[in-house]
């Protein structure tokens, strides 16, 4: 090795040790008094984030950094905590539901929900002797929507949408192109009903689930193609000492927020429903209480998955007690807990509801008109979606028979009339009685 080469090395050490003794020492930082603590802390955790991104955006690679890339080492980052990308809707799909949701929640009409499924279809059509055909199920549903029947008044005053099953619309059919035909001719907006029933929920004592949902991403996208408007994903609840349990109501409101989310990816305005059953021996109270817990649950749930509130329509049942509860039914306590229950419970943003507890026509109506004559100021418009207490003995009254036709017809538009009276709080006065006289006729 060169020994001139060492020596130079070594001077050149020499001459470093030398300048380090000779500088004077660095000052130390003067401890900040307590009035500007809290501005030093704040200096300090900026300081140290900078030199965090410095140090995630010091790439060596010949790339250029982009801000997927730094977004993702963000995320990486425990300094910068935890971030979120969220896909809003586009404002073209938020004014397509917002203006779905205007026709349907138009002030005195409502849905009629004809989801009846084919077997539910079949008992109704044997009682009068009829054998279940698609022929027949047609014949059926003519009754209820054709414009033929009774020329004085147009369903189209009372109903603005109607709720189906899928294969009532089956475009292979001929029943299901005669049916489309006949809603475009009403100019009634149409939904499809698209849960498949229920069943336990493991884990849990005799509670619920809907099934179903596995197919609800392809059966939106051909349900719009055929021009559906609005779809339904029904949830049941139980009340007893122990349930609804804190798991069901997690997992339904789960299974409703994303069935909403799909929906409204699609344009489809999505009805949510809550149905709480009638079955048990509960009071006023825990029917309040259920509700309470059912709408709350939904309404986080909803918005952790951002749903679009204003393009989202809510039915719920109201605050009835049990068939078993002991006392008789306050239609008035029932329509005040309803009303208090939904100003704790619902933002105002949320586009409708719907009120759908069907023990009987009457106590319905009365229900659903006591809301709107009670002067608790409302979140939003309440209007119905029925289904059974507007069908009842319909069948027998038209027995399969033409001649029979415009009666059954004359019941079916008197049932939707109070109803849409019943939105506007005038179906009962001092001198008219909510129970109408052609109701015991038959």
């Amino acid at each position: 090795m060169n020994i001139q080469a060492l020596k130079s090395e070594q001077a050149s050490h020499e001459l470093v040790t030398n300048r380090q003794e000779l500088s004077p020492s660095p000052t130390k930082q003067k401890k900040p008094s307590t009035k500007s603590l809290s501005t030093w802390k704040r200096l300090s955790s900026v300081k140290s984030r900078s030199r965090d991104k410095d140090r995630i955006c010091s790439d060596k690679s010949s790339t250029p950094y982009s801000w997927t890339r730094l977004i993702s080492d963000l995320r990486k980052s425990q300094q910068f905590g935890r971030f979120s990308l969220v896909e809003y809707l586009p404002n073209f799909q938020a004014e397509r539901l917002k203006s779905t949701v205007r026709k349907l929640m138009r002030p005195g009409q409502g849905i009629l929900a004809a989801d009846d499924s084919v077997h539910q279809l079949g008992i109704k059509l044997k009682t009068i002797g009829l054998t279940n055909t698609t022929t027949n199920r047609q014949r059926y549903h003519e009754m209820l929507l054709s414009a033929d029947a009774d020329k004085d008044i147009d369903i189209n005053d009372f109903i603005s949408g109607v709720l189906v099953r899928p294969e009532t619309i089956n475009p292979t059919e001929s029943s299901g192109r005669a049916f489309m035909k006949m809603i475009r001719k009403s100019n009634i907006l149409l939904g499809v009903r698209f849960d498949k029933g229920v069943e336990q929920l493991a884990g849990c004592d005799r509670e619920y689930i809907s099934t179903g949902f596995d197919e609800v991403q392809e059966a939106v996208k051909s349900m719009k193609e055929q021009g559906v408007s609005f779809g339904l994903f029904r949830c049941v609840y139980r009340i007893s000492e122990w349930t609804p349990s804190r798991l069901a109501l997690t997992e339904n409101s789960l299974l409703l927020a994303r069935f909403a989310m799909v929906c409204q990816r699609a344009s489809i305005v999505p009805i949510l429903a809550t149905d709480v059953l009638a079955k048990g021996n509960y009071g006023y109270e825990e029917a309040r209480g259920v509700l309470r817990d059912i709408l709350t649950t939904l309404v986080k749930v909803m918005n952790e998955q951002h749903i679009y509130l204003a393009g989202t329509l809510l039915r719920v049942s109201a605050c009835s007690p049990g068939l078993c509860f002991k006392d008789p039914t306050d239609l008035t306590r029932v329509a005040d807990n309803t009303l208090k229950t939904l100003n704790e419970s619902l933002p105002p943003a949320i586009g409708g509801i719907l009120m759908s507890r069907e023990e009987d026509f009457c106590s319905s109506v009365a229900i659903l008109n006591n809301i709107q004559r009670c002067r608790i100021k409302k979140p939003v418009f309440v209007s119905f979606c029925y289904s059974r207490i507007l069908q009842d003995g319909l069948e027998t009254i038209w027995a399969g028979q033409n001649r029979n036709l415009r009666k059954a017809r004359a019941v079916f538009m008197k049932r939707i009339e109070l109803c849409s009276l019943a939105t506007f709080g005038q179906s009962w006065s001092k001198e008219t009685s909510i129970f109408p006289v052609w109701e015991t006729t038959y």
